[in-house]
């Protein structure tokens, strides 16, 4: 619920600008001069996209590999495919890329914003270069361990790439007016916005007490694996300024 009482489902404020329809599923956002997808994706993401959407037989394979490796893109294809009913898939990449087809993911890689082109300064735009970094580097660390607890490796990849995702409100600088501020609470408000999985959105607003036994196991590996991350990123950065 918005401030001024109106439905989460209401608009999105980024800037000034006039409604749009995001994917024509029939939820309004207010945007300026940004077009109607709100989370950029790595120019080097978007262009290799491309090319393997240019090839004559595209290997669906490579593609959903593109798409995973971004959480723009991988955020972008969630939101375009559940106007579909992407419940009857659980949440999965490979699955989504597959039930997308050829076309509309044309259509997401000639539309999608680029982080580079994202109006940030050099400062900001490395911040969003490392929590695009961080992310994909806790995805593939819960990824690697979901099988060892009886987690789906696909959904603990898609749950680890998405645990920050309550974050991208601040470092794109959107207008947030929802009341919903702790990181986690923004997650699940986005996610249930845009139409993502609810046992996703459940997860992400990291209600353990609310959880049933095998979401609540998924919550906690990806939970270890985003701590993981996070160490890993710090000796990155120390070994960088030769501080060892």
């Amino acid at each position: 619920m918005l401030a001024n009482g109106k439905s989460d489902r209401a608009y999105l404020v980024v800037s000034h600008g006039v409604p749009v329809s995001d994917y024509d599923c029939g939820i309004p956002f207010e945007y300026g001069s940004a077009p109607p997808l709100a989370v950029p994706a790595m120019a080097d993401s978007v262009l290799l996209l491309q090319v393997f959407l240019s090839c004559p037989a595209a290997n669906l394979n490579s593609l959903t590999e593109v798409v995973r490796n971004d959480i723009g893109l991988t955020i972008e294809l969630l939101r375009m495919v559940s106007q579909e009913n992407i419940e009857a898939n659980g949440f999965s990449i490979s699955k989504s890329v597959i039930h997308a087809g050829i076309h509309k993911l044309s259509r997401l890689g000639s539309q999608i914003q680029l982080l580079s082109s994202h109006g940030r300064s050099k400062t900001s735009l490395r911040e969003c270069e490392r929590f695009w970094s961080h992310a994909r580097l806790t995805a593939l660390m819960a990824e690697e361990h979901a099988g060892k607890i009886g987690c789906d490796p696909e959904e603990a990849y898609i749950a680890g790439l998405l645990f920050r995702m309550g974050e991208l409100p601040s470092l794109l600088g959107w207008d947030w007016r929802f009341n919903a501020t702790r990181s986690s609470e923004v997650a699940g408000t986005l996610a249930r916005m845009w139409g993502l999985p609810d046992r996703l959105a459940e997860i992400l607003e990291g209600d353990e007490f609310q959880l049933p036994s095998s979401s609540r196991t998924l919550l906690q590996l990806v939970r270890v694996a985003d701590q993981q991350a996070c160490r890993v990123q710090g000796l990155v950065k120390k070994y960088a300024r030769g501080a060892f």
